[in-house]
């Protein structure tokens, strides 16, 4: 699949314009997928670095949960950090 910009909304952005910003994103796309450089070119103009991504991926397989760091974004070409998975812990 490719990223779809209907699926990446803004969760937070604060009162600084300077400060990075927290996005959540979901897809059917694996964690794998959506780390690669390139995927969220198509946003580009949104994201900026420093900027937060929550991520959930592959939600029509084994869902996994996390957020990524935006490490750059020039000339139209963003790179991000791999998903760092949310380890989650249910006892009951």
């Amino acid at each position: 699949m490719a990223f779809d910009r209907s699926n990446i909304a803004l969760a937070d952005a604060g009162l600084n314009s300077g400060l990075p910003r927290r996005w959540s994103y979901t897809s059917i796309d694996t964690d794998t997928a959506i780390s690669t450089a390139g995927y969220f070119n198509d946003a580009s103009d949104l994201v900026k670095v420093g900027d937060v991504i929550t991520v959930n991926a592959d939600t029509d397989g084994t869902p996994l949960y996390g957020r990524m760091l935006v490490n750059a974004n020039s000339g139209g070409v963003v790179d991000v950090s791999d998903v760092e998975a949310f380890t989650t812990t249910d006892t009951e």
